[in-house]
C-alpha cells in the first residue's frame, strides 16, 4: 500500500454509508479534486464518523493515497490521519 500524503481537500458532499462484499464501510464525499473514500472497518471507524458528523462545505487535511478504482479519485485509509479545519460548520 501506498503511503498517505497530506492533501487539502474542500468537501462539498457527504455521502452515505456503504459496505464492501467483505465488511469494510467506506462513505464517498464529492470534493475539489473528485470523489474520495474514507475508508474503515467496522471496528474502526473514527475518520468515517468524523466526517459524518460535518455540514459541508468545508475544508479538511486528510492522509490520501491515490485510487485504481475509476469512481474514486483518492481514498483515505482507516488509519491516516484527518484534520477538519472548519467544524464547526
Amino acid at each position: 500500500m501506498a503511503r498517505p500524503q497530506r492533501t487539502k481537500l474542500e468537501i462539498r458532499e457527504v455521502g452515505e454509508l456503504q459496505t464492501t462484499s467483505k465488511g469494510n464501510c467506506y462513505v464517498e464525499c464529492k470534493t475539489d479534486v473528485g470523489v474520495v473514500a474514507f475508508w474503515g472497518k467496522t471496528d474502526h471507524m473514527g475518520n468515517i464518523q468524523a466526517i459524518q458528523r460535518t455540514v459541508p462545505p468545508l475544508k479538511a487535511i486528510c492522509g490520501c493515497i491515490p485510487s485504481n478504482w475509476n469512481q474514486h479519485a483518492l481514498w483515505v485509509p482507516e488509519s491516516a490521519s484527518i484534520q477538519l479545519l472548519d467544524p464547526s460548520r
